[in-house]
């Protein structure tokens, strides 16, 4: 198994492994979107192929938490995905 960090052009892989993994575009969707949003900077996006087949995607993302006095600024394992198909 391979691991490593998800490019832009890995996109449509990590959709899939989402897509596999929890059987509705809900998910993906959610991943795609916090992807694209700069407010979750830092992001940090591995994805895992076994025999070249993407298998698992794993995403970190920043988080703010506020209430009226303090605000916090932490990280976020948004997902995790591992898919057994063997398409």
């Amino acid at each position: 198994m391979q691991i490593r960090e998800a490019s832009n052009s890995d996109l449509e892989d990590v959709l899939l492994v989402e897509r596999l993994a929890f059987g509705e575009e809900e998910e993906a969707e959610l991943v795609k979107n916090l992807l694209s949003d700069r407010s979750a900077y830092p992001i940090l996006s591995l994805l895992a192929f076994q025999d070249d087949r993407p298998v698992g995607h794993i995403l970190f993302t920043k988080a703010h938490l506020r209430n009226n006095q303090n605000r916090l600024v932490t990280s976020i394992n948004s997902d995790f995905s591992t898919s057994s198909s063997s398409s």
